[in-house]
């Protein structure tokens, strides 16, 4: 009778949870009857009796998985995986479990916090940028929260000040919110990391633009044409504007 097997497998392995023949008679009983609801159950306990900090970790595992794989429970299985977190707060392992729960149900202020919990256990600098950049995109693009998307892009590029694709978020956020000052110092540092001379020129006059339309700073504005006419003499735009912005000014 596999039932009855099952439950006496079962209690031997919830008194004695580090009992390894009980556990593998349990499982291996517990697959062929499908009784993962039951199973799931014995597992509390044995956790709960289990005094081992690696062994309770273990257990945990196995518990948010069986929500997770075999009774399909992914809500059970975060908050079995969040209980794995606060055991011990610096395995990697059930953060990336959580990413993968949170994206699936689709919980993304859920997803942001996890991505969150991943940078401060990162100390690679492009591991933390793409993690930063990841929180701004689903900040940005599932939660629509651009304030919290711009701090978590301006994060990558204060860690990395070479982060092309963190500028170029933050860009696009500053023009929708119309943030003109500092989208006048993103662009700036796009002009010095543009290893392209069209998307200089390009970038460039997008800079003396702004400065001499938005924020009526016409000494920022000619540095910004001047530095285009470096790249492109024959610019028509920076040229044109030049001639303006000196014939306004008296700089002839």
């Amino acid at each position: 009778d596999l039932a009855r097997a099952y439950r006496a497998w079962g209690r031997a392995f919830v008194r004695d949870p580090e009992n390894e023949e009980a556990r593998g008679h349990a499982d291996r009983l517990a697959a062929k009857l499908g009784a993962w609801d039951e199973h799931v159950r014995n597992y509390e306990a044995a956790f709960e009796r289990a005094a081992d900090a690696m062994l309770r970790s273990a257990l945990l595992t196995t518990i948010a998985r069986l929500h997770d794989e075999r009774r399909g429970d992914p809500r059970a299985a975060i908050a079995a995986y969040e209980r794995l977190v606060a055991h011990d707060a610096n395995d990697p392992a059930p953060l990336d479990a959580l990413e993968s729960l949170h994206t699936m149900v689709g919980d993304w202020a859920g997803l942001a916090g996890v991505l969150e919990r991943k940078v401060t256990l990162a100390y690679d600098v492009e591991e933390r940028g793409e993690l930063l950049r990841r929180v701004g995109s689903v900040q940005e693009g599932f939660l629509g929260d651009a304030e919290a998307a711009i701090g978590a892009y301006a994060r990558a590029a204060r860690d990395n000040d070479t982060d092309e694709a963190a500028f170029e978020a933050l860009d696009r956020l500053y023009v929708g919110l119309e943030r003109f000052e500092p989208l006048r110092e993103v662009l700036a540092r796009r002009v010095e990391l543009a290893g392209d001379r069209a998307d200089r020129v390009g970038l460039g006059l997008r800079l003396g633009a702004l400065c001499e339309q938005q924020l009526r700073d016409p000494e920022r504005a000619i540095e910004a044409y001047r530095r285009v006419l470096d790249d492109d003499a024959a610019s028509v735009t920076a040229t044109t504007a030049l001639g303006g912005l000196f014939e306004r000014s008296g700089k002839w």
